[in-house]
């Protein structure tokens, strides 16, 4: 069994996470990583999946985004975003306007240079996702303004909050008999949205777009990976409730979580590609 002190922690850190996932971290980054992701100078990230950008692309467009972090180390230094973005990238052949990285707002009023030490420029948007544009900043038409990939999004949108629930039961000794029905229930709406999602996938694969299918596709495929990664971590959540190992029951569940919320942001990015 837990210690009190132990519990008190677990059950802190299960209400703290609903923030955490209901946010995407977008990733700029300016030294090379030479860890597994291998990314290299300018590439961008979501949860360290790659964002190939299309031919045509010169950069990305974020919406309403709230801050910008330096990340030098294990240390954050932060800038709040008070307008659109724009994100420009060098990307030889589609004529960008600039040869090298660059952070400015929409309408060109300042500029964010990079911080002398900094790995990664992070941008964290609450809302929209970010949209490639050309040259001129301009986002590019869209292939099947019908489809959502996820279509159940008031589902979507609840299940931080349900995995919360189901880790504050697993770290409280009088909740824990309420844990294995609150497992299962999860593990029920993971397995229904990951089947919705490569339903849509399926379906939007239908109408390919005819200049940004392979960057589509590519932020399909991590959703569609980190969704698989959801459903084991919470079958595994389910079987060690059961047994009543919680510790690792809980473990599993946050992991769950961890990869429901990066398919949702790599879904989105992928939405922001096929329609308005």
């Amino acid at each position: 069994m837990y210690a009190k002190s132990a519990l008190t922690s677990l059950i802190g850190f299960a209400l703290l996470s609903v923030a955490a996932t209901a946010s995407a971290d977008y990733e700029i980054w300016y030294v090379p990583d030479t860890d597994i992701h291998a990314h290299k100078y300018g590439d961008v990230t979501v949860n360290h999946a790659k964002m190939t950008p299309p031919a045509w692309a010169c950069g990305l467009w974020f919406k309403d985004p709230n801050h910008l972090n330096w990340k030098v180390g294990y240390q954050n230094n932060g800038i709040e975003l008070e307008e659109n973005v724009y994100v420009w990238i060098n990307h030889p052949g589609a004529g960008c306007p600039h040869n090298d990285l660059l952070i400015e707002y929409a309408d060109h009023s300042q500029q964010f240079p990079h911080l002398l030490g900094a790995e990664i420029g992070q941008i964290l948007s609450y809302v929209y996702a970010p949209r490639w544009v050309d040259a001129a900043g301009k986002t590019h038409s869209f292939c099947c303004s019908n489809i959502k990939l996820k279509w159940s999004a008031a589902k979507w949108n609840v299940m931080p909050l349900n995995f919360s629930d189901l880790k504050s039961s697993l770290a409280d000794l009088n909740q824990q008999r309420n844990a294995y029905r609150l497992a299962v229930d999860v593990q029920t709406d993971v397995s229904a949205l990951g089947a919705e999602l490569s339903d849509q996938i399926a379906l939007r694969r239908r109408t390919p777009s005819p200049d940004s299918e392979a960057s589509i596709r590519e932020m399909e495929d991590a959703a569609t990976y980190q969704m698989a990664i959801a459903a084991r971590q919470i079958a595994s959540s389910v079987a060690q409730t059961r047994a009543g190992q919680y510790a690792d029951a809980y473990c599993s569940a946050d992991l769950a979580a961890q990869a429901l919320a990066a398919a949702s942001q790599q879904a989105d990015v992928a939405q922001g590609m096929i329609s308005d």
